[in-house]
């Protein structure tokens, strides 16, 4: 009986070969790109990543980083501030319930007025509600 040498691939090993290491430059390059447009402030990843993928088809050479700012020239409704300047609805809520909190618990500490604590303990109530749920 005839031994295969396991070390060498199977027929195909080489065109399997090939489409790996296509796929995997693929995902290197759509994980830049990614990362680029997000870092430029893209508002829709995935067609930002569609169109760079497009312009990479007509210029190979060309490097994500290079795609993402000729992309940012030419379509720049698809871009907006960066993300960190941003900020949810629910953050700013949060912050100003604390302020109003802190505020409330300065003026029952300072006054001494049962008014004063009452409203305190009111907003204090009020913030543990929220973030119970």
């Amino acid at each position: 009986m005839e031994k295969k040498n396991q070390n060498s691939p199977p027929d195909g090993g080489s065109e399997l070969s090939g489409k790996l290491k296509a796929e995997n430059e693929r995902l290197k390059f759509e994980n830049q790109a990614a990362r680029s447009l997000a870092e430029n402030g893209i508002i829709d990843l995935d067609a930002g990543l569609a169109l760079c993928r497009e312009k990479q088809k007509h210029n190979p050479e060309m490097k994500p980083e290079e795609l993402v700012s000729g992309l940012k020239e030419q379509k720049a409704y698809l871009f907006g501030s960066r993300p960190s300047q941003f900020r949810s609805n629910v953050a700013q809520a949060a912050e100003q319930t604390v302020n109003q909190l802190d505020g409330a618990a300065q003026k029952a500490a300072q006054t001494g007025k049962p008014a004063a604590v009452s409203e305190y303990m009111r907003l204090r109530r009020q913030k543990s509600e929220k973030s119970n749920f």
